[in-house]
């Protein structure tokens, strides 16, 4: 894998405790501040994004879900045609 050149700048401001404090912490973990900063915020990006695809649900509403996907309502006649006019065999874009 290629190593790729970091081109892009984030600017950010700090107090002179909090610079202390990322300071430190990156020193023992033995890398720059640069590289410190970056692990710990592509790593919370990361958390961050899944979290907000993530629905959670108590547990009234588990069950009822679960109870809807494991026994669906009829289908309606307009919802029968819907289906009846979709090619499924056709890709999707996504």
């Amino acid at each position: 894998m290629a190593v790729q050149t970091r081109k892009e700048r984030i600017d950010i401001r700090v107090t002179k405790e909090e610079k202390q404090l990322i300071e430190k912490a990156a020193a023992e973990s033995r890398l720059s501040i640069s590289s410190y900063l970056i692990s710990l915020a592509l790593k919370q990006a990361k958390i961050d994004l899944v979290k907000n695809k993530t629905i959670y649900l108590n547990d009234e509403e588990a069950l009822r879900f679960y109870e809807i996907i494991n026994h669906p309502s009829e289908l309606t006649e307009y919802q029968k045609k819907l289906l009846d006019e979709i090619d499924f065999d056709k890709k999707l874009d996504l």
